[in-house]
């Protein structure tokens, strides 16, 4: 498999035990026992980056199967949670009204693995999984809790290559249909490698190896992107989002997982229900606003009668929210580009030059993180490669973005990242 994101589901679906899912440069990676291996294929079936899975979308089947759609907040989890807290809000209800027995989701880990998958049983136990996780995680941690269900129910949180994974999984063995009983989805822009870790301890001033634990999304600092990082010895600091840089550590996506450069599934298609923040002026405050879309009859009745206040939003609402953030363009349409570089059967006509040239500098990056590694450069020397390699980016892209104005009429986008950098 030429990428992997190292989900796990591809380890469920070996009978053979003839995979392992291992912690490798910052991310993790499916390894092959090949003494083991029968080629019966069952991997690849499942895996949502093989050839023959891998989605095809584009803005007009982007949102899946809809049932419903909606916009509000939990008044009870708004301010502790990702968003308006709706995606808490559901869980408690699976939970409280036995409707599942257990929901498997990513919530803080020791200073090993910053997060994981783990089970929840109880409303404390949710809280604590409520927010957003920058991190790689992949579900192998739970296996051995689903292999023996024994008769549970579960409901699986997880972000869009991990809904297609556990879709197909669901397919392939009817055990899985039994014990996971519903996927429910997170709209996702793409996942950091690890090394962003070291990125923002260097920012705030913290060695990695002080952090116990951390918390994105943390709106106890003041900001939705807020961040809380409790250090070893027991201390808690929090950080506005210039403080911990989103934009140099996140937004830029320099730590991008290189599967993560080929997938164009933003609203997670195969869940049965996803969740996203309202991003829109007007629609988002500084609390968090949820919007939700349902794509199965009884989840749709649970998100209705949950603990909510909410309306029937107009399904444009869930498209404008994400192209408020550029986040469309980049997945639908940059994808093209970049799965054609990594051999995808993909025709990229008709993509946007910016987001070619957006693309490029990406896959440049994706290789300047590689080498460092899997060298283990220091993080100055991976740094100020990278740095220089942006900076002939951000000429190269003020030429095309100049050039789309000019011969394609296309607007310069002022709101961009790179186009701040430009400004300065």
């Amino acid at each position: 498999m030429k990428l992997c994101i190292g989900c796990g589901v591809c380890e469920y679906a070996c009978n053979r035990d003839a995979i392992q899912i291992r912690w490798e440069n910052g991310s993790y990676k499916a390894h092959f026992d090949n003494t083991k291996c029968i080629n019966c294929g069952a991997c690849e079936r499942v895996c949502p980056f093989n050839k023959k899975n891998i989605l095809n979308l584009d803005r007009s089947n982007m949102l899946g199967n809809v049932v419903g759609w909606y916009i509000g907040i939990s008044k009870t989890y708004q301010t502790t949670s990702t968003s308006g807290g709706a995606l808490t809000e559901l869980c408690k209800y699976l939970l409280n009204n036995k409707i599942v027995d257990s929901i498997l989701c990513v919530g803080p880990s020791t200073k090993k693995r910053y997060f994981q998958y783990q089970e929840v049983t109880t409303i404390d136990g949710l809280k604590k999984c409520a927010r957003s996780a920058y991190y790689p995680v992949s579900i192998d941690s739970v296996k051995s809790i689903i292999e023996k269900a024994n008769g549970k129910k579960y409901a699986v949180v997880g972000l869009p290559c991990l809904c297609t994974g556990l879709r197909k999984l669901r397919e392939l063995q009817p055990k899985y249909k039994e014990s996971i009983k519903y996927i429910l989805g997170i709209v996702c822009s793409y996942t950091p490698n690890a090394e962003m870790i070291t990125h923002i301890a260097k920012n705030v001033g913290i060695a990695v190896s002080e952090i116990d634990h951390l918390r994105f999304r943390d709106k106890s600092v003041g900001d939705l992107y807020g961040l809380s990082i409790c250090t070893s010895n027991g201390e808690i600091k929090k950080y506005l989002p210039n403080e911990w840089g989103l934009k140099d550590a996140f937004l830029s996506k320099n730590y991008i997982l290189k599967a993560c450069l080929a997938c164009n599934n933003i609203y997670a298609i195969d869940a049965d229900a996803v969740f996203m923040d309202a991003w829109q002026e007007g629609v988002s405050d500084t609390a968090g606003t949820s919007l939700a879309i349902t794509r199965n009859k009884d989840v749709d009745l649970y998100v209705k009668n949950m603990e909510w206040t909410y309306n029937r939003a107009d399904l444009s609402r869930a498209v404008q929210a994400q192209d408020y953030g550029h986040l469309i363009d980049f997945k639908i349409e940059g994808s093209k580009y970049r799965r054609s570089k990594f051999g995808y059967d993909c025709s990229y006509k008709g993509v946007p030059l910016k987001e070619k040239a957006e693309s490029w500098r990406l896959l440049i990056a994706n290789n300047v993180l590689k080498e460092h590694m899997e060298k283990n450069t220091t993080f100055e020397h991976f740094r100020r490669k990278l740095t220089i390699e942006t900076i002939v980016f951000v000429l190269i892209r003020k030429i095309c973005s100049l050039w789309s104005k000019v011969v394609y009429k296309e607007q310069i986008d002022e709101n961009s990242y790179y186009y701040g950098l430009l400004r300065g």
